[in-house]
């Protein structure tokens, strides 16, 4: 089969290694856990590993393409090298992947991805951490109309690193745990980075990390998947390595021990799909499964949601030519700033129609969760609790991101 290499589909970003310039692959759809860094001419036969060339045909195209020689043993050992990794499309990824995915549907457990990564992998230690992020919160001046006797249905979130966000993360938890009644169960909705076949993605897996373990609230589900059905679960293996609920996780840990029940929700669909004109399946489908889950959470009083979601991608790492300067950060922010009000503003369509205006051209990729705890919430009104942004390279790519609170106290009045 590696006669016609296949490539399975992959991320790429460019990086460097002992001062050389790499380009460094990862497995775009989780079943391969570790990333690998390759040569950048080595890079540029990638495009022509569909299984339609051969190692002969992918030489000349490499030649074509570069006015470089590559023979044809060291493509073999390339193509063997992939092979090796489970990133090419072949019988021996097959027996792999049917293997991550049965290990998956066996563990009760979800475990922790990020320990030791994103943030401490010991508890005392992840304590102190976290601590030190609460005892940094930057408020803003608009929220101090926030009180503690606001009743919290809502927040977005990010889902960035912890050690990028851990203070905009603070802000929003601090508001939950110091709100007028403590949430008895949270629904997370997490952006799916890789992609979702059936939009969403929910597990009946506990969620682990070095605070504990929060159990998943299984009546909650059984009645969401009665509602919306069974389908609901057929892309749980996405959970395995998604970060963006294990971070809530982690946090909610820390803010309320492990007493508060989660109902992990994964979602993956773009603004064009929500309107019925281009996708009308994709539309229904997201529509019923926003109606299943508002069903529910009148159901379940003591109901929260959060949308574990970031903002604007831009630079070199996410497919644009050059980074920002200062010029550009300060039209990010002001591109941001229009956005963060059509969600405070606690409508979905609004917020769909502010990121269409420009066809979403800062890959703002919390989408999907906030389109759908914004359709869940009604018209409840949201309020900004912190906003920032951080710099993931050094050619000046960036990622923004920001926490608010939806409180049906501010829909009555404009202040809690």
């Amino acid at each position: 089969m590696t006669d016609f290499p296949k490539l399975r589909p992959v991320e790429a970003f460019q990086a460097q290694v002992s001062g050389k310039d790499v380009v460094c692959v990862r497995d775009a759809t989780g079943f391969v856990d570790h990333i690998i860094a390759v040569p950048v001419p080595v890079f540029y036969l990638f495009p022509f590993m569909d299984g339609n060339h051969s190692i002969r045909d992918i030489q000349a195209e490499f030649m074509r393409t570069t006015g470089e020689m590559v023979t044809s043993e060291q493509v073999a050992e390339i193509i063997a090298s992939l092979d090796e990794h489970y990133l090419l499309d072949t019988e021996r990824f097959a027996v792999h992947r049917e293997n991550a995915m049965r290990d998956f549907s066996n563990e009760t457990i979800r475990k922790a991805t990020h320990a030791g990564l994103s943030y401490e992998s010991e508890p005392e230690a992840l304590k102190r951490q976290l601590d030190t992020y609460f005892e940094n919160i930057r408020d803003r001046q608009d929220s101090r109309r926030l009180s503690s006797r606001a009743h919290i249905t809502g927040l977005v979130v990010p889902h960035i690193d912890i050690r990028a966000g851990g203070p905009c993360y603070a802000s929003a938890f601090k508001c939950l745990s110091s709100a007028t009644q403590s949430p008895e169960r949270v629904v997370i909705l997490g952006t799916a980075h890789r992609g979702l076949e059936n939009l969403f993605a929910a597990t009946r897996k506990d969620f682990e990390t070095p605070l504990g373990i929060s159990a998943t609230d299984q009546a909650f589900l059984d009645r969401l998947s009665e509602v919306f059905g069974d389908s609901l679960f057929s892309d749980e293996f996405a959970h395995r390595a998604e970060h963006v609920i294990e971070f809530q996780v982690t946090f909610l840990q820390h803010s309320f021990s492990s007493r508060v029940k989660i109902v992990p929700i994964l979602c993956s669909f773009d603004h064009s799909m929500v309107d019925g004109e281009s996708f009308p399946n994709e539309s229904r489908r997201i529509q019923s499964f926003c109606r299943a889950l508002k069903t529910c959470i009148e159901e379940f009083p003591g109901t929260c949601v959060i949308a574990s979601a970031d903002l604007s991608h831009l630079g070199p790492l996410y497919g644009d030519p050059e980074g920002l300067d200062e010029k550009g950060i300060l039209s990010l922010e002001q591109g941001d700033n229009e956005i963060l009000q059509s969600i405070e503003s606690g409508s979905a369509s609004g917020f769909a129609e502010a990121i269409r205006k420009n066809d979403n051209a800062t890959r703002i990729c919390g989408f999907p969760p906030i389109y759908t705890m914004l359709s869940v919430l009604g018209d409840q009104r949201g309020l900004v609790l912190d906003y920032g942004g951080t710099q993931m390279d050094e050619h000046g790519s960036v990622v923004t991101f920001a926490s608010v609170v939806f409180s049906p106290d501010l829909k009555a009045s404009g202040d809690v």
